[in-house]
């Protein structure tokens, strides 16, 4: 037993390597699979402004999101403002500093939810038009329009 250790102690004496770990190829992240998202039937979910039209300086807006379908459906509180210009829908910047929770809503068959549209976190100066918001709701793209009058 001896003389097996003593030969081990010279071959690893005579040997002197760094190991290093292998270089890695640069590629994309692993990511977990995402959640699988509950979807929106077509002519499940009702997405709409609740009122037609709003002063222009009225600030914000209101939205209502209405579940008529028979499952639960999701969605985030991420959307766009457009603006309606020259017969084309145009997107509305947000101011640099603005940003949305990124959470998950879940909304039950036969529910609504009410959001508010703040407008003042918009990069732009609202005069009178029309505009809308988008949102994806259920894995599809759902608008609600809505008229900028002029304030009384």
């Amino acid at each position: 037993m001896g003389c097996a250790l003593c030969l081990l102690a010279l071959l690893g004496a005579g040997c002197s390597r760094t190991w290093e770990a292998a270089p890695q190829a640069p590629g994309p992240a692993v990511q977990a699979p995402a959640a699988p998202q509950p979807a929106a039937e077509e002519g499940t979910v009702t997405f709409q402004a609740e009122d037609a039209a709003y002063p222009v300086d009225a600030g914000a807006i209101a939205v209502t999101v209405t579940n008529d379908g028979t499952e639960e459906i999701s969605y985030g509180e991420y959307y766009t403002i457009e603006i309606l210009q020259d017969e084309q829908w145009e997107a509305i910047p947000f101011q640099a500093d603005f940003g949305f929770h990124d959470i998950g809503i879940l909304l039950a068959p036969g529910k609504e939810r009410r959001e508010t549209i703040a407008l003042e976190n918009c990069d732009f100066t609202f005069e009178a038009g029309r505009y809308r918001v988008v949102k994806e709701i259920g894995g599809q793209r759902y608008t609600a329009e809505f008229a900028l009058v002029p304030a009384p």
